[in-house]
């Protein structure tokens, strides 16, 4: 402690915590006075909220960039650099939450103990082996861009596996690069694997470096209102813009992108359902960003309505049955008779009203006449006469109107595919399992008919991969054809990007295909139009909703792993959303499976989801060390790892033989059952929870579970608004609101209780602060009876923390009902720094 004291009246800097005065004795423990990190630790922001958007992302890391370059140049290390050791306050007139690096009892640790420090922060490749014999300053480089990784993907990154020992490996690092941020992920990514490469000498040189390439990342993500013709450019977009368009093609600042993003609004539908509020409250977004998205919802709400058309439109009541799909496609084909059957079939099929299995979407009169054993001269003389019969329906003539409209409308050339479900939106079907193949048979007779005209407005290619391009822009038919011919083209190039091993960025997509010159007719096509065309076109390629081109048959597994972004952050998710939300990321790709197969995709995907049965969703694990401890978590976490060989001892060492004694309690405890509260010092507490762990106990995160089931009480009661709950917890204990929220904890303490109660085997019950504040300590009298009744439960522990001035359990001062000494014991610290595990056995 004095060591840290002397190290931390060094440092005068902005982004480390402050410490205040001489060290102080506080009942003959030594304490040192620093400023008070009041919002938490960026451990506790991760865990609660997964990775941070991409404003409070530029800033911390800026922030920790300048906290370890400041370092370098006072030649003093820190040599424990994560998430649990960066402080988060608010700074400056406007109160922003800054990141400051606290904890640095590990500043003075000898240079060659390589082992001092925390996994996965810890630079692994040091050692003779590295030519690093001794520790330096590329350590604190190593251990900053790991925790940048985890700020940016709210995940970490791995060398050759997730579970693989990066020493043991010759593999580089392999970085998250579809969980960043989609507007930085480039950038981003090469930043990263340098910062991460396993010989130092080719990182970079200081962390100066690194952080002057940090900002280089962010220099281009301006606000459109800076600049009058972004600002025009975007309104442009936003007035052609249909419910359907991806928020990415509405020209938002990128920031304003990202804050969407997390929301999982993927499309302008999505961002209309997202009441002012939420944005107004978003974390980590900017007054201008919040501004900007207000003022582009307000204009969106005023051309299209704050609700979602119904995907697919429906006729009036006076709208002639004729207009309908199903009574349109029955004029198609004549009445079967018996001199008639070759002409029917072959129209049917032409129609695909009969599906051929070799044929594409619209079989060709060569494809037809094989399936009948009939001629292609035959089909054609078949062909032509249904011409002329289709040529005279009022119907088939407003189709070929709309047909115009719809090509029109997604810019003068698209897919029969895309035409058709235009068509089917316009007309709808009284038969929904049929409309498909009705809109289909409708276009295709349409098309048909206007082919056959001298003067045809529209043109035709079928692609390579058995689709149908029709196109209407341009004055001719030649500039129609060079508009075909472009769109092919669109297709070939989407075809190579979605092969890439890793998703392409969608502005990189834009730029890869705006490179393709088009015809003056095409011009103007908008960016997501260009990357719809281009994955329409393509023999395998499908675009995602943020305008990502990937295969168009995308397993279920890829689009886990691609798709993580838009799950991180949520700490209680159900299988239905995970499957929805990933479905929303790629409609084109295979649905996940359902339970258990989808417990299985997530952990190999490196998802830290379990599946809580009681609450039927998937829970984010409490992230061990979550609590930002000082150095003596540190100093044990060391110990209970790599360097246990150094601490052996004899097992007639008192303190060996204390563990050894604790540790058999524990296990005679765990077999006989019953209730147990384990104390320990709350500098240990997170430190204990991992060891006890380690027993084979259920880790049930008490003041979550609660709180959780106050949420689900509070919806059952018809409570509107969780901030009634949270203004009601602020009032006085003697006010009616606080009577009525101890009357909502009374309803959800039964379920609390059963999720405990029915869980096999031995709980741990952690984090138990709100049973106090509530008045709910009888939990553990409860308990004790359903243990002797004999509920699946058999052995319940609480891990409380207790400092000297207390030999008897409590929570918040008020006592824990234990009814023998039997019920409670101190942790002692012998068992925690594992010397129960570093004897010299055999030794006396």
């Amino acid at each position: 402690m004095l060591e840290e004291a002397e190290v931390l009246t060094k440092l005068r800097d902005r982004t480390i915590i402050a410490s205040h005065g001489e060290p102080i004795d506080v009942s003959g423990h030594t304490g040192i006075v620093l400023s008070f990190a009041s919002e938490g630790t960026l451990a506790h922001r991760l865990h609660a909220e997964g990775r941070l958007s991409l404003e409070t992302l530029e800033r911390w890391g800026g922030d920790l960039l300048s906290a370890v370059g400041y370092l370098e140049q006072e030649g003093i290390p820190h040599r424990d650099i994560k998430p649990e050791n960066l402080g988060i306050m608010e700074a400056g007139p406007r109160k922003q939450r800054r990141l400051v690096l606290m904890d640095f009892s590990l500043s003075r640790a000898p240079a060659d103990q390589l082992s001092v420090g925390t996994r996965p922060y810890l630079d692994p490749f040091m050692g003779a082996e590295f030519e690093r014999p001794r520790w330096d300053l590329a350590g604190d480089r190593f251990a900053a861009a790991m925790v940048l990784h985890e700020m940016a993907s709210g995940t970490l990154p791995y060398w050759g596996g997730r579970n693989t020992d990066p020493r043991f490996t010759d593999a580089e690092v392999t970085v998250d690069q579809d969980a960043f941020p989609r507007e930085i992920a480039g950038q981003l990514t090469e930043l990263l694997e340098r910062a991460l490469r396993r010989d130092a000498s080719e990182r970079f040189d200081t962390a100066d470096d690194i952080e002057r390439a940090w900002k280089r990342i962010f220099q281009d993500l301006e606000q459109p209102a800076a600049d009058p013709e972004a600002r025009a450019d975007a309104s442009a977009l936003r007035a052609q813009a249909t419910h359907t368009t991806p928020v990415v093609a509405l020209g938002l600042s990128a920031r304003a992108a990202n804050a969407l993003e997390r929301e999982n609004a993927l499309t302008v539908a999505d961002y209309l359902a997202l009441p002012a509020m939420t944005i107004n409250t978003m974390r980590g977004v900017g007054l201008e960003t919040r501004r900007e998205l207000i003022d582009a919802q307000r204009d969106l709400r005023d051309r299209l309505g704050s609700v979602t058309p119904p995907g697919k439109a429906t006729t009036t009541t006076d709208e002639p049955d004729a207009d309908r799909l199903d009574s349109l496609v029955a004029q198609l084909v004549p009445r079967r008779t018996s001199r008639n059957a070759t002409e029917v079939d072959a129209i049917t099929m032409l129609l695909s009203l009969d599906e051929l299995p070799t044929a594409g979407p619209w079989p060709s009169q060569t494809e037809v006449a094989a399936a009948l054993g009939v001629t292609r001269a035959r089909v054609g003389q078949v062909l032509a006469k249904a011409r002329e019969r289709w040529r005279k329906l009022k119907s088939i003539e407003r189709v070929r109107d709309e047909l115009l409209l719809h090509l029109d409308a997604l810019g003068g050339v698209a897919t029969a595919g895309e035409v058709e479900r235009a068509a089917l939106a316009d007309r709808g079907a009284d038969d929904p399992d049929r409309g498909e193949v009705f809109a289909r048979a409708a276009v295709r007779a349409a098309v048909e008919v206007e082919l056959a005209k001298p003067d045809a407005r529209v043109a035709q290619r079928r692609s390579a991969g058995g689709r149908v391009l029709l196109a209407s822009a341009g004055e001719d038919a030649s500039e129609r054809q060079r508009a075909l011919d472009y769109a092919l083209r669109l297709g070939t190039l989407a075809d190579e990007i979605a092969s890439a091993d890793t998703l392409v960025a969608p502005s990189e997509v834009a730029a890869r295909l705006g490179r393709v010159t088009p015809p003056p007719a095409l011009a103007g096509l908008s960016r997501d139009r260009l990357v719809d065309l281009a994955a329409a076109a393509s023999t395998s390629a499908a675009a995602s909703a943020r305008l990502e081109l990937h295969p168009r048959d995308m397993s279920a597994e890829r689009a886990l792993a691609l798709g993580r972004a838009a799950l991180l952050g949520s700490e209680a998710i159900s299988a239905p959303e995970i499957r929805r939300r990933i479905a929303a990321r790629f409609p084109h790709a295979q649905l996940l499976p359902d339970r258990p197969a989808l417990d299985r995709l997530l952990r190999e995907s490196g998802f830290e989801l379990q599946w809580e049965a009681t609450l039927e969703t998937y829970v984010v694990p409490q992230r061990s060390g979550a609590t930002g401890l000082t150095s003596f978590e540190s100093s044990i976490s060391r110990l209970a790892t790599a360097n246990v060989t150094t601490l052996s001892r004899p097992t007639t060492d008192p303190e060996v033989a204390e563990a050894q004694a604790f540790e058999q309690r524990l296990l005679d405890a765990r077999q006989a059952g019953g209730m147990l509260s384990l104390m320990v010092y709350p500098q240990d507490l997170v430190v204990a929870g991992r060891e006890l762990r380690r027993l084979d106990v259920a880790a049930i995160d008490v003041d979550e579970l609660l709180i959780r089931q106050l949420h689900a009480a509070a919806t059952d009661l018809g409570i509107p608004d969780w901030n009634v709950v949270l203004a009601a917890d602020a009032e006085d204990r003697t006010s009616v609101e606080w009577a009525n929220l101890n009357r909502l904890v009374q309803q959800a303490m039964p379920a609390v209780e059963d999720r405990i109660a029915t869980t096999p085997g031995t709980a741990l019950l952690e984090n138990v602060g709100l049973l106090a504040r509530y008045d709910q300590l009888g939990l553990f009298d409860h308990l004790r009876e359903r243990i002797m009744a004999g509920e699946p439960l058999r052995t319940c522990w609480t891990l409380l923390p207790a400092d000297d001035q207390t030999d008897r359990p409590a929570i918040d001062g008020q006592a824990v009902p234990v009814l023998t000494p039997n019920e409670w014991s101190r942790i002692p610290r012998s068992w925690l720094r594992n010397l129960h595990r570093a004897v010299i056995q055999g030794a006396a």
